[in-house]
């Protein structure tokens, strides 16, 4: 097959059926993210689930070489990735970055699948995380969002309500900015079809000009764990399930979320952590609940290890 000067001869490229032969979907779509001649050769219709994160998104800029745009774009994603630059991450900052170069780029290249995503994961982005979150409104029958280790604005993820159709939310290791334990219910507004919530590990960032971003990604004194009450504190008629990281350091949060959302089926404590109050609330207040889950700590010094346990109740 012949590649001169970026423009391969499709002539010689064997048929999407005898390549997915030899490639798993969620290989062909990293390849077609990442190399903008066989994204649009490509049916949409593999589009289901994409994932961006710093290899993918490097990988993206690189394969657009002799590009002017592209390679402003990709500076500017490095700048942002590799947090080279003091980064002040106000909402200005973020309105005025919906307009650069990386966007751009980004938000054209999705316009042809954009309907076809059901599932959106921005992964290991860190500080760029809150500015590609933009991104998913492209995706009108998103089904699934994962946030893992990237950057948040508490704002985006308490608004979004115009995802209709989303049905789990995944927070992992997610770092939150501008994180308001006082907002009022009224300003939360959650998609109507949520099933499934799971925070786990993440973190309020409350400093943002003390530390370069990528450093708070591990939690240090500036930034705590919050519990799903926490995070969203209003009643969410459509979930069924709940995953988080329950913290003996907040007393009865989880019992004030089950008092919110009377109507669970599913929790999973990530942490291993119950007292006997709240084992006693699930079992005479929550009659609902017919799976419990709690990881529990078994491990030592030498060896850690995790151990499930579910109990169903009658």
């Amino acid at each position: 097959m012949k590649n001169n000067k970026n423009n391969i001869n499709w002539s010689q490229v064997l048929s999407f059926q005898e390549l997915t032969r030899f490639l798993d979907g969620n290989r062909l779509v990293e390849l077609s993210l990442s190399n903008h001649h066989l994204r649009d050769k490509l049916s949409p219709l593999i589009f289901r689930s994409i994932c961006l994160n710093s290899f993918s998104l490097e990988k993206y800029f690189i394969n657009a070489n002799g590009n002017e745009i592209y390679n402003q774009a990709y500076n500017e994603y490095m700048r942002y990735i590799t947090c080279s630059i003091a980064c002040k991450c106000g909402k200005s900052k973020s309105k005025h970055l919906e307009h650069d170069h990386l966007l751009k780029t980004l938000d054209s290249s999705l316009t042809r699948i954009k309907k076809y995503v059901k599932s959106f994961k921005l992964q290991q982005l860190r500080s760029f995380g809150c500015f590609a979150f933009s991104l998913l409104y492209n995706f009108n029958n998103l089904e699934n969002l994962e946030i893992q280790s990237s950057s948040i604005y508490y704002s985006d993820i308490i608004n979004l309500e115009n995802l209709e159709k989303l049905k789990t939310l995944v927070l992992d290791l997610a770092l939150i900015y501008d994180y308001n334990q006082y907002i009022e219910p009224s300003m939360i507004n959650m998609p109507k079809n949520l099933e499934y919530i799971s925070t786990v590990s993440c973190s309020e960032f409350k400093n943002r000009m003390s530390h370069c971003i990528c450093d708070c990604l591990i939690i240090s004194a500036n930034n705590s764990n919050h519990p799903i009450e926490m995070l969203f504190p209003v009643p969410i008629p459509s979930l069924k399930r709940l995953k988080y990281s329950n913290n003996k350091a907040y007393k009865d949060c989880l019992q004030t979320y089950l008092k919110l959302n009377p109507q669970l089926v599913g929790l999973e404590l990530e942490s291993g952590y119950i007292t006997d109050g709240e084992a006693e609330y699930i079992a005479t207040k929550c009659p609902n609940i017919s799976e419990l889950s709690i990881k529990d700590y078994l491990g030592s010094y030498e060896k850690n290890q995790f151990q499930p346990t579910i109990i169903l109740k009658n």
